[in-house]
């Protein structure tokens, strides 16, 4: 694990900071620079998968603000991946853009600076809701229960 630190130019491509896997879900940390993002791995075969409409029932973070196959951060290994993922780049959030002057700062005091282990802890509350609502798919939008 590596610890967070903030820039004030944004890498395309980001630093991981943190990936593992957690109840079958992969999951990432992800430092761009002024501030980071987390990302989730839905697997085949979840419920989830592929549904951009349903994935905003996760509670995270600012919300889920990514869907997609993850090709900003994940290389490339000729498999079909597909990820949903949040910033850190809110009101009250910490920015590195900071740095470059008052100019570029937050009108907001005391803004959070995220630490990789409060990332990775907020992964794994994704994840934990990701396995409840498999448990529990009536509660995903649209989804009918099944009676198997």
């Amino acid at each position: 694990m590596i610890e967070m630190k903030y820039f004030p130019d944004f890498m395309p491509g980001g630093i991981i900071l943190d990936q593992g896997s957690y109840k079958g879900f992969n999951y990432f940390a992800v430092n761009y620079g002024p501030h980071p993002c987390a990302y989730v791995e839905i697997p085949r075969g979840h419920d989830l998968y592929g549904d951009e409409g349903s994935v905003h029932c996760i509670s995270c973070h600012g919300g889920i603000t990514y869907v997609g196959s993850g090709d900003n951060f994940y290389p490339y290994d000729g498999m079909e991946h597909w990820f949903i993922g949040w910033d850190y780049a809110h009101a009250f959030d910490y920015s590195g853009y900071h740095m470059l002057g008052s100019e570029y700062r937050s009108p907001y005091f005391n803004e959070k600076k995220w630490t990789t282990a409060e990332i990775v802890q907020e992964c794994r509350d994704v994840i934990d809701q990701l396995v409840s609502e498999v448990k529990n798919n009536d509660s995903i939008p649209g989804q009918e229960q099944s009676n198997k």
